[in-house]
């Protein structure tokens, strides 16, 4: 919000502001680059994954997000910024929570079954998880000490499906 490519540019340091036009080409395309560098970096986090499941990957990247809190807290600004007429990060914001929703819907089923024990189905069970998840989030955000968002994450995974969130630490 109102940064300068001069103060972006400063703020790595070794390039110009006319550096970053010349890689990106605009501060939007910078954004969406900085977008899919984040996506990306929490893609290798599910390629890495070790057979403990679903919750043991929420709970690796919920461990993640702590480490850096400046991290999810720009996403989520961004995210909600994004459904704003003519926002830059528009279709990345859909199309994250499109793959989201895919993503969870298909370890959903492929752990429990679709439906799911309770009856949701492993669709809705995903979107809902994925709402709460972003809830747990801005809580955690606005405050830390006494939001414990793995604690909550885990309680949420209980309730969603019996033995789902077994083995938490």
């Amino acid at each position: 919000r109102g940064t300068s490519l001069a103060a972006i540019a400063a703020r790595v340091g070794g390039i110009t502001a006319q550096g970053v036009l010349h890689h990106f080409g605009t501060k939007e395309a910078l954004l969406l680059e900085v977008l899919r560098a984040r996506q990306r970096e929490f893609a290798t986090v599910r390629e890495g994954q070790t057979p403990d499941g679903f919750a043991a990957h929420l709970r690796t990247v919920v461990e993640m997000m702590k480490a850096k809190p400046g991290i999810p807290q720009s996403m989520m600004v961004l995210s909600a910024d994004s459904v704003t007429d003519g926002h830059p990060a528009h279709d990345f914001f859909v199309e994250r929570y499109a793959g989201l929703r895919s993503l969870f819907s298909t370890e959903l089923a492929r752990e429990l079954g679709d439906p799911l024990p309770g009856g949701l189905s492993a669709e809705s069970a995903a979107t809902l998880l994925i709402a709460m998840l972003d809830g747990l989030r801005l809580q955690w955000l606005l405050d830390p000490e006494r939001v414990d968002i793995a604690a909550r994450m885990d309680d949420f995974l209980a309730v969603l499906a019996p033995g789902l969130a077994d083995g938490r630490g």
